[in-house]
């Protein structure tokens, strides 16, 4: 590579660096929940060898069995580096798309040998906005990273180094099972010239893959999802191919959930203009890999990337289009002749407006929040998208929205089992128990191993003073994943509540154990070991609750509790220095009116629940309390 190659390529590097810097302050999103957040096969650099072996490490739910074992490691050598810090993961996926795109430049440039349009192309792959998913959602990084082997190889291939050709392809199979399409992009990429000494050690490691996913099952059950019946795959993925072709052109309607539906028939007008649109490229590639090898690879890219035959839960993924992308670019800059300068500079104009928009796309990827209320606002129709947002609303404390929006969810779709566990949790938190309580049961019905739904009714039993039904949910739970952080920090609260306080710190020390850390563990274990009398690691234990949370929270008012207690303080001194110190907090004033109440100070204890109502005036317990006091008021 001469100096000016290097130049170009660091351009397009930095291009895709500089555009996608807001990235790192986004955060994990859908998928990376089970597969790097709640999965404890991570949280050990010893289990590596592992995720090679079984796709069940891939993910804290069994049904999410995925054989991807060198993004699993990257994963779990990022957790070993920055725990569940989110910017050291999205600097890593930027980087990753940075390297591709530098690939793009390289691999255009060998076969036309043109820089300056190569380099067009490397550029507009770097900061076109549709990459703004590979960059952002973290478990895109299984597209980025295979998409970096198929690239490698073939560019290797073209330098004539068939093991580094083979080696890189290796590494696209370990990363996700796309790269197989390596294998025919390869061949058409020589011109249907291969010499032996490149396709053959990739047709044996083809091989190898597939015997290694046949034998530890991931191809076998991958096949076996009843998700939907391949005729319907197939003219769906029709549309879809157009619609990919669309936002490549005109990316004004990204989204992380699209408003393509399922089609059941050839005979659907959709169906029909897509498949003529498609036989059309079908031809013109035919008559490209003779006259045009840019327009014919570029084309049949575009085809081998989208999985018609593969039914997938999502019908339309952004990241689907990483490598489609490469083909178009390489058919547009194949199909010249030569260079064009009028559109050179058109392309300088287009690389600009289409950074602005990536930046813009990036902040809407920042929270959930942000994320799921613009996937609904695109596709009002999807049951996906108002099930996260109203989860996100509910975490934001907008329970009234949140329930009016998973109210809605199940209505689009009834058998979506998540979303019956987040309504689940908004009707407990708008104290509607019976309709949570049902909520949480149909979700269990419908997926008797989500185990966070069996987490919540546990929760919730305990809430209703249930003992032993909430041990037996929770017991539950953890007997399907030993490693729920949810789970178990609930059983250390019944152990809490029912006075075993011993257990209840057990629990909680195997909760933030497994990881990842909780505020509500931390918060709870420091009760308990005050429970015990042992005020030391109590202390402890609640300065790292407070140090997740922050000040003004539920950590913050217990600790200062107990210092308050350490020094000597009565209770009513404590409560009233509590009530002073949060004064928009609710646990100090319900401590405060239960000690008016219990020395005789009605009216005092009265006015202390209407204050607790005034801050929150769903407070169940705040109500009950006030009339039995305006009833006793009365009888004295």
């Amino acid at each position: 590579m001469t100096l000016t190659h290097a130049k170009l390529g660091a351009s397009v590097f930095l291009l895709a660096l500089v555009t996608h810097l807001n990235s790192l302050g986004g955060g994990f999103h859908y998928d990376d929940a089970h597969s790097i957040v709640e999965n404890h096969h991570l949280r050990s650099l010893a289990n590596i060898p592992a995720y090679f072996l079984d796709p069940a490490t891939f993910s804290s739910e069994t049904a999410m069995a995925m054989y991807r074992p060198l993004v699993q490691a990257s994963y779990a050598l990022t957790y070993g580096l920055a725990g569940y810090i989110a910017w050291p993961y999205l600097l890593f996926n930027v980087l990753l798309h940075g390297l591709v795109a530098v690939l793009v430049f390289l691999l255009i440039e060998q076969k036309t040998g043109r820089a300056l349009s190569a380099w067009w192309a490397g550029a507009l792959f770097a900061v076109h906005p549709m990459h703004s998913q590979v960059a952002n959602y973290i478990s895109s990084r299984s597209e980025a990273l295979a998409v970096l082997g198929i690239f490698a190889a073939l560019y290797w291939a073209g330098q004539g180094f068939p093991l580094r050709s083979a080696s890189a392809y290796a590494l696209g199979l370990l990363s996700k099972s796309v790269a197989i399409v390596c294998a025919p992009l390869l061949f058409l990429w020589q011109g249907g010239k291969t010499p032996r000494r490149v396709w053959a050690p990739v047709a044996a490691l083809s091989s190898i893959y597939l015997m290694i996913i046949v034998g530890n099952q991931f191809l076998t059950r991958s096949f076996a999802q009843d998700v939907r019946s391949y005729g319907v795959q197939i003219y769906t993925q029709s549309k879809a191919l157009v619609y990919y072709l669309y936002l490549m052109a005109f990316p004004v309607q990204l989204s992380i959930e699209h408003p393509l539906g399922a089609s059941a028939s050839l005979a659907e007008g959709p169906v029909i203009l897509a498949v003529a649109l498609l036989g059309s490229l079908v031809f013109v590639a035919r008559r490209g890999i003779s006259s045009a090898a840019g327009l014919g690879f570029g084309i049949f890219c575009l085809g081998f990337a989208i999985p018609f035959l593969w039914p997938l839960n999502v019908l339309v993924n952004e990241h689907r289009a990483y490598l489609p992308f490469f083909g178009l670019l390489y058919a547009l800059v194949g199909s010249l002749g030569g260079r064009r300068p009028g559109i050179t500079r058109a392309a300088y104009g287009l690389l600009l407006v289409f950074a602005l928009m990536t930046w813009q796309r990036n902040a809407i990827w920042q929270d959930e929040y942000s994320l799921w209320s613009d996937a609904a606002l695109k596709a009002p129709q999807s049951f996906r998208a108002q099930s996260n947002l109203g989860l996100a609303q509910y975490e934001r404390g907008e329970l009234s929205l949140a329930q009016k929006t998973l109210e809605r969810a199940v209505g689009l779709n009834a058998n979506y089992a998540r979303t019956w566990s987040n309504l689940g949790l908004v009707y407990e938190g708008v104290g509607d128990y019976v309709r949570s309580e049902e909520a949480y049961g149909r979700a269990l019905r419908l997926r008797p191993d989500l185990v966070g739904a069996r987490a919540n009714l546990g929760r919730l039993y305990l809430g209703l003073h249930h003992y032993g039904e909430a041990i037996d949910q929770l017991v539950l739970a953890l007997a399907a994943d030993p490693h729920s952080v949810v789970a178990r920090t609930n059983l250390g609260l019944a152990h809490q509540r029912a006075g075993r306080q011993a257990l209840a710190v057990q629990e909680y020390e195997r909760a933030l154990q497994d990881g990842p850390l909780t505020a509500e563990a931390y918060n709870n274990l420091g009760l308990a070991y005050q429970n015990i009398g042992a005020l030391d690691k109590a202390e402890q234990a609640l300065q790292r609750a407070l140090l997740l949370t922050g000040a003004s929270t539920e950590a913050a008012v217990n600790l200062r509790m107990l210092q308050l207690r350490r020094s000597g303080r009565s209770p009513l001194e404590i409560y009233e220095a509590l009530v002073r110190e949060f004064p928009n907090r609710t646990e100090p004033l319900r401590g405060l009116a239960a000690l008016y109440a219990g020395r005789g100070r009605l009216d005092e204890a009265i006015a202390v629940c209407r204050l607790i109502l005034s801050l929150d005036p769903r407070d169940q317990q705040a109500m009950r309390n006030l009339e039995k006091l305006l009833k006793s008021q009365r009888e004295n």
